[in-house]
């Protein structure tokens, strides 16, 4: 049987992450989309049925809070992990979408932990 090839949607403002994001996480066979605002995420989320996405909270113009939203409605078996460089202020906000400590991870992280966080989500689904 063929393993079918996992998915991961990346929504991230900072364009020079996303492309680390990209390079990174496309080595090891993933198929990668990214997108810098949340209307380009969702259309990308309906598109690709993605086994994770993995966002970042405040983005330069909004909050991913619609494009998590719109997962947990019409993608519930996609895992969503949070990644912020201001948790302190977004983690009242991201506990009410149902995300919880497990689910986020602090700016700056490291490659390797965000890839852990991923691999523990896929092999979930």
């Amino acid at each position: 049987m063929i393993e079918k090839v996992k998915v991961i949607v990346f929504l991230e403002d900072d364009y020079a992450l996303l492309e680390i994001y990209r390079e990174y996480f496309t080595k090891p066979g993933y198929s990668v989309y990214c997108a810098r605002d949340v209307n380009k995420a969702i259309r990308l989320i309906k598109e690709n049925d993605p086994d994770v996405f993995v966002t970042d909270y405040d983005l330069e113009i909004s909050s991913s809070k619609e494009a998590i939203i719109y997962v947990r409605q019409n993608n519930p078996r996609s895992k969503i992990i949070m990644v912020s460089g201001n948790l302190k202020q977004a983690i009242p906000q991201i506990e009410c979408l149902g995300i919880t400590d497990d689910d986020y991870i602090q700016k700056p992280c490291m490659m390797a932990k965000l890839e852990e966080k991923i691999l523990e989500r896929i092999k979930t689904n």
